[in-house]
Order: structure tokens, then C-alpha cells, then sequence
């Protein structure tokens, strides 16, 4: 992600789903826009808040677990700052949350933490999951994966 080996314009779109997080949203977009044709696309996902009052529970937890986290408008801001244009954006609904993520999880939970229950790392991992599905069925309304579809600037 830090270092790709390709030549300049090499892609018309870049899909980055899940995966703008390891090199930074700001970073991302200004390392990866040497490789995009003229007027091509970049469509990523970011972690981002939704609202900007969220509360302080759900700002304490994301200080720890993600904290360059910002809210959708900080997140287009940086994009036309780095010479996109902004074609769209999505929040990917709760419900994709819930079928395709969180409840698969927490039906194996008991399991897992049964299985691992003399493994402290494995315990706090463990830990950290269910915290993580209980600020997001308190706290859905304020944060969420969202889609970012942005042309590169001639």
C-alpha cells in the first residue's frame, strides 16, 4: 500500500474497500493519485463519522480504536484538497453491518472465548469485538463505513 509498483497512470479506477486505513485517508489519496488516468476514479471506504455531536462514550472509544476517524464533511474536504473532484459519497446501511458482520461475529463470541478462555491476548481481542458491536448498537447513527467515489482532476 506504501510502495506500488506500477507505472503513472496505469488505472482508470482504483477500488479501495476496506483498505485506505492502512497507509491514511489523506495519505492514500495523495500517493495513489500519480496513478490514475486523467479524469479516472478512486472509490475507497473510510471509518467516519456521520453526525457531528456524537457522544463522548462513542468519541472515547474511537480516540483509541481509530483515531484519525473524521466526519464525511473532513473526509470530502481532504479530497477536493488533494485534487479530486467529489462525484459522490454512501454510508453503507446498518444493516449491512448487522447480516454480513456483527452478528456472525457475536454468535461465535461465546465459543471463541470459551475456547481461548486461558489466553489473555486472545481474551482481550476477544473483548475489544464485543465492545466494539455494543458502541455500534448504541451509537449506529453516528459513525459508519462510507463509500467515497472521487474523480481525479485533470
Amino acid at each position: 500500500m506504501c510502495a506500488l509498483n506500477f507505472t503513472a497512470k496505469s488505472f482508470d479506477v482504483i477500488w479501495a474497500e476496506g483498505s485506505i486505513f492502512i497507509i491514511g485517508f489523506e495519505r492514500g489519496l495523495r500517493e495513489w493519485r500519480w496513478l490514475l488516468t486523467d479524469n479516472g476514479y478512486i472509490v475507497v471506504s473510510e471509518l467516519s463519522w456521520l453526525k457531528p455531536d456524537a457522544p463522548e462514550e462513542v468519541k472515547k472509544f474511537f480516540a483509541e480504536a481509530y483515531p484519525p476517524m473524521e466526519t464525511v464533511e473532513e473526509n470530502l474536504e481532504v479530497a477536493r484538497r488533494t485534487g479530486y473532484h467529489v462525484v459522490g459519497w454512501f454510508a453503507i446501511p446498518e444493516r449491512g453491518w448487522w447480516d454480513n458482520y456483527y452478528t456472525p461475529i457475536e454468535r461465535k463470541l461465546p465459543a471463541l472465548k470459551s475456547k481461548y478462555r486461558g489466553d489473555k491476548n486472545a481474551l482481550h481481542i476477544l473483548a475489544c469485538e464485543d465492545l466494539e458491536i455494543r458502541m455500534y448498537r448504541k451509537y449506529a447513527e453516528h459513525y459508519g463505513y462510507v463509500f467515497y467515489v472521487l474523480q481525479a482532476e485533470a
